[in-house]
C-alpha cells in the first residue's frame, strides 16, 4: 500500500477515477497526492489499475514507448539493494519504482481491486498497522484513523 518510509505521515486510501501526482515528502521518499491535500499520502492497492500521463522523453525511451500516457498495475516490486517496494508493472512488462518517477507526474486511479479477499487484506495491514507504535526521532508516535472530509486516514500522533 504505501512504503514504510511514509508510515509517519497522514495516509489514506486511493479511490477508482481519482487523478493524483508523484511528490517526494520531505523524508525523500516519494509518494502519490491528491493536489488538494498534498500533505496526505495516498495508499494504492497491489493490482490497482493507473494510467501515468504526460510522460517525460526520457522516461518514455527507458519504458520503451512513444506513448505520453502508460496504464501500468501497481504492485510491490523487489529491486535488489532497494527498501522501497511501491511500483508499477507496465503492459510490456518492465517494471518501475514510485521512486525513479519525477515529481509532478499526473497519476490517474482506473480501477481498484474488488474482491473480498483484497479488502479483507487491506483492513488487516490497517489493524495491524495502526496497534504497531512507530519510533520516531523525538519519541513514540501511534497511528489512529481519523474521518477526514468523509475518508479514513491514517494519523500518527
Amino acid at each position: 500500500m504505501c512504503d514504510y518510509s511514509l508510515e509517519n505521515y497522514s495516509t489514506r486510501r486511493a479511490n477508482e477515477g481519482e487523478s493524483l501526482v508523484v511528490k517526494t515528502f520531505d523524508s525523500n521518499s516519494r509518494g502519490l497526492v491528491n493536489k488538494q491535500t498534498s500533505g496526505v499520502a495516498v495508499c494504492v492497492l497491489p493490482g490497482t489499475t493507473m494510467v501515468l500521463r504526460d510522460l517525460p522523453q526520457g522516461l518514455r525511451e527507458q519504458i520503451g514507448t512513444n506513448a505520453e500516457e502508460a496504464e501500468v498495475t501497481f504492485d510491490h516490486i523487489n529491486v535488489p539493494g532497494s527498501y522501497y517496494h511501491d511500483g508499477f508493472r507496465f503492459e510490456n512488462g518492465y517494471e518501475m519504482l514510485l521512486q525513479r518517477l519525477p515529481d509532478g507526474l499526473a497519476v490517474d486511479i482506473v480501477a481498484t481491486p474488488k474482491s473480498e479477499q483484497n479488502v479483507g487484506e487491506m483492513v488487516n495491514a490497517a489493524e495491524d498497522e495502526v496497534r504497531q507504535p512507530v519510533l520516531v526521532a523525538a519519541g513514540r508516535s501511534r497511528p489512529t484513523l481519523n474521518l477526514v472530509d468523509g475518508e479514513l486516514v491514517h494519523t500518527h500522533r
